[in-house]
């Protein structure tokens, strides 16, 4: 019961480093995902902390 992983393939895009990466690898898409998603959770954070304690 993997959750599913959206795909992040863009037509206009040529990446093709990438593309020979995450080919049959969706784990390393949902790890990027996640690392994004945690970059942006811990600048929220930071923000929050500035509005609140600066």
């Amino acid at each position: 019961m993997s959750p599913r992983v959206p795909d992040y393939h863009t037509p206009g895009k040529r990446n093709t480093q990438s593309q020979v990466v995450s080919v049959g690898n969706p784990q390393y898409l949902a790890l990027l995902d996640l690392k994004t998603k945690s970059y942006e959770i811990h600048h929220e954070v930071c923000l929050l902390y500035q509005i609140f304690v600066a």
